[in-house]
């Protein structure tokens, strides 16, 4: 379950990493450049997803209340015409993963701080390799209300922390197994490197 701090600041639950840019900043839609990832949370129906029995840390109903009571501040007579909120079903996404999950994008223009699960720095050279699409993590953020070319909710990125190793995302996550698939080559087939050609 989410958990907030007086600084305007919350913590998610445990959610499986998705197009993770984290390393460096890319542009969306025509913006700033923002660096960004998306978290997959399980529904309460299907835990099968998650490698932890309890749900409780999956559990979105902490970030939704925050959701409306700032938005209930900022529109007390109700929200506008195609006002948008973060939490979004993955039932109706098309992405490898998605299904059976509620998933939620975190993005800032600032690059956000990375560590692991015993709380020590991800250097940036690593932080590719430890946050892959298909691990676990968690996400400080800062919730806020836009106004500019739409209007919406969202929960913007501060720092995000590895959790744990969780099965990649795509069909073939292991080369060695990849290659199962193929006729081995045989030994005599493979020529020696001319080292002459790589100086």
């Amino acid at each position: 379950m989410a958990d907030t701090k007086p600084n305007n600041r919350i913590v998610t639950p445990y959610g499986r990493v998705s197009y993770p840019n984290l390393d460096k900043a890319r542009e969306y839609d025509e913006g700033d450049a923002k660096f960004q990832v998306t978290l997959l949370f399980p529904k309460e129906e299907m835990m099968e997803l998650s490698p932890w029995d309890d749900f409780a840390k999956h559990d979105l109903s902490v970030m939704r209340q925050i959701a409306k009571t700032l938005t209930s501040a900022e529109y007390p007579n109700g929200l506008p015409k195609k006002f948008k909120m973060p939490f979004l079903d993955g039932d109706d996404a098309e992405w490898d993963g998605y299904a059976g999950n509620w998933y939620v994008r975190f993005n800032s223009t600032k690059r956000p701080g990375a560590v692991t699960v015993s709380q020590k720095p991800v250097d940036l050279c690593d932080v590719a390799n430890v946050f892959y699409p298909g691990s676990w993590a968690r996400v400080i953020a800062n919730p806020y209300c836009y106004d500019k070319k739409q209007r919406g909710f969202n929960f913007g990125l501060r720092h995000v922390q590895f959790i744990c190793d969780g099965e990649p995302f795509g069909d073939d996550p292991d080369p060695v197994k990849a290659f199962d698939n193929f006729d081995k080559i045989p030994e005599g087939d493979v020529a020696p490197a001319d080292l002459g050609d790589l100086e």
